[in-house]
């Protein structure tokens, strides 16, 4: 809904935003809520899933996820690898800050 404020109920179960979409939420993130589904099958969905499983079976249970996800999981790793730089890059330009503004004195 257009005035959507949700709870603030604390830090909630995290969930990582790739950083290709971390540009697209910005300041809206909080307005994204998350929908209910439902499902249902009528009989001819039924049916039509008995033929194309019976079709398809042996390519279905001979596939592997690793091969059919290949592209999503490196996207993922490379997702990863990006954030993790980042943080380095946050983490040594801090460490730098803290030293200058630390004023380094030796004291004697």
């Amino acid at each position: 809904p257009k005035d959507q404020k949700p709870a603030d109920d604390g830090p909630q179960q995290y969930q990582s935003i790739p950083l290709s979409k971390i540009e697209d939420f910005g300041v809206h993130a909080k307005q994204y809520y998350q929908l209910e589904l439902s499902y249902y099958k009528s009989s001819l969905d039924s049916h039509l899933l008995d033929l194309l499983w019976n079709k398809y079976w042996v390519a279905t249970l001979s596939s592997s996820p690793f091969i059919t996800n290949r592209d999503y999981t490196t996207g993922q790793i490379g997702d990863l690898a990006s954030k993790l730089e980042q943080a380095e890059s946050s983490i040594s330009a801090a460490g730098r800050m803290g030293g200058m503004l630390g004023g380094g004195g030796g004291g004697g």
